[in-house]
């Protein structure tokens, strides 16, 4: 029984490495990489790779994903294989070198985040790519996607605890020392490479073919539990709108927050729940109801967002904010002009475009925080006449604390994120590149100072 199982379980990973090679080897060197990050000593890599060690990370992560949706593309639609891959390793080649030119660890970060997130949505909603409109098959396979990527997760914590106690007890019962890091490669090798050949061995190969999911605990969860909290706390936000309107107070920032878990829950409530929306049940109102009862809560988020957007500018999670806002305002009015079995498609559609739209362009998190924030900055300078026809003017009055505490932030969201080079117009470049030869800590002191910006002094505290 066991060599039976040992065969198995070794000829499913034999038929994943040959159904997946690119990602595998994407998550072979992603597991090599992470071993050298524990443990430089043992591991070589080039020191060009070293010196850009972060950016190679995120160009593995996104080509293990990349493949991975790619190949799908190629088994569903029927395509060949050579111009595929041509086509594929082409454009992977082009988005890897824009990662690897990004010139901040902040908008890396921001850029590979917004496109590894959309190829996981993508691979999700593959289905939709290839189907007019979303069927009960389509559901079944995301379904089935997103159950066998919790049992992956399960599984290697599972694998690798079992290997922790076992080699523990090794070196506990007959005194046997291993070598430092072995429980670090363990941990490294379980959770990528053991991990991601285990999830993709669960991936669906066909659409029309898979069997019906039975789905008793989940619909008893969000029957009775899921779909009831979301409810009371949609009357709890009414009601605090309420109160809102009559006391003419502005809406906390904390809305902000609440709202978008409201509306991504309620949407994963609304997806899990699809094959039995035509249920007389709590959870069968809730499918067919949801999307009536969001655009209050958007209303909400809306107000709370844009108040915060007039107030301090656009920053990196009040741009991720603003596209979550529009995703849930396009899947509410898809709700309402589409028909209910095409609302799914186009919700789970619309998230990867947006993903990729947002990644790539000069409409990019980081490009849009800039121009924010140094908007920002000239209108405070403006209003203290010390910017003048786009010319820095020496102060005529002092600043309040307020605008110097506007303006010290600001600058220091600039040298956080090494666009300093926006200040250009009011700067020389000589006095831009000094400033770039000093320390971090020191650039802010210094453009203050070019400026013309000292910390306000307290008439009474001067006197004193």
């Amino acid at each position: 029984m066991l060599i039976k199982n040992i065969t198995m379980v070794y000829q499913n990973t034999l038929k994943t490495l040959q159904r997946f090679p690119l990602p595998t080897i994407f998550s072979l060197l992603i597991c090599y990489f992470c071993l050298y990050c524990f443990d430089s000593s043992r591991f070589w890599l080039p020191h060009s790779v070293i010196q850009n060690f972060g950016k190679y990370c995120h160009i593995l992560l996104f080509g293990f994903l990349f493949f991975i949706v790619l190949k799908l593309f190629m088994e569903y639609r029927k395509e060949s294989l050579n111009s595929v891959y041509f086509l594929g390793t082409t454009l992977f080649s082009t988005i890897a070198w824009y990662l690897y030119t990004r010139p901040t660890s902040i908008e890396l970060i921001c850029t590979s985040g917004f496109l590894v997130t959309g190829l996981f949505f993508s691979l999700v909603a593959t289905p939709c790519f290839y189907k007019p409109s979303f069927s009960l098959q389509s559901w079944n396979f995301i379904y089935k996607l997103c159950s066998h990527l919790c049992f992956s997760i399960l599984s290697s914590s599972v694998l690798y605890l079992c290997l922790f106690f076992i080699l523990k007890s090794i070196e506990q019962l007959f005194d046997f020392v291993f070598y430092d890091n072995l429980f670090v490669d363990i941990r490294c090798i379980t959770f990528t490479t053991i991990f991601h050949i285990v999830f993709m061995s669960g991936i669906p190969k066909k659409i029309d073919n898979l069997d019906h999911c039975e789905l008793k605990y989940i619909n008893t969860i969000l029957n009775y539990l899921i779909a009831p909290m979301l409810l009371i706390y949609t009357v709890i936000i009414w009601v605090y709108l309420l109160k809102a309107t009559f006391t003419y107070n502005l809406l906390k920032n904390r809305i902000i927050l609440l709202t978008s878990i409201f509306g991504c829950l309620g949407i994963i409530t609304y997806l899990l729940s699809y094959p039995i929306h035509h249920h007389q049940s709590i959870i069968g109102a809730f499918g067919r109801h949801f999307f009536k009862l969001l655009p209050l809560h958007l209303l909400a988020f809306s107000v709370a967002l844009g108040t915060r957007i007039y107030r301090y500018g656009i920053t990196e999670p009040r741009y991720f904010c603003l596209l979550l806002l529009i995703w849930l305002i396009f899947s509410t009015g898809v709700s309402l002009l589409r028909k209910a079995d095409e609302v799914p498609k186009y919700v789970l559609l619309s998230l990867p475009i947006l993903l990729f739209t947002a990644s790539l362009g000069p409409w990019r998190a980081v490009n849009i925080s800039t121009a924010s924030q140094h908007h920002r900055l000239a209108i405070i300078l403006e209003k203290n006449q010390i910017l003048i026809a786009g010319k820095l003017q020496k102060p005529q009055q002092q600043l309040t604390l307020t605008d110097y505490r506007n303006i010290s932030s600001i600058i220091t969201y600039l040298v956080n994120r090494e666009k300093i080079d926006c200040l250009q117009p009011w700067l020389t470049p000589d006095q831009i590149a000094q400033i770039k030869q000093k320390a971090r800590r020191s650039r802010e002191k210094m453009i203050m100072q070019a400026i013309g910006v000292e910390i306000p002094v307290d008439p009474k505290r001067a006197e004193g």
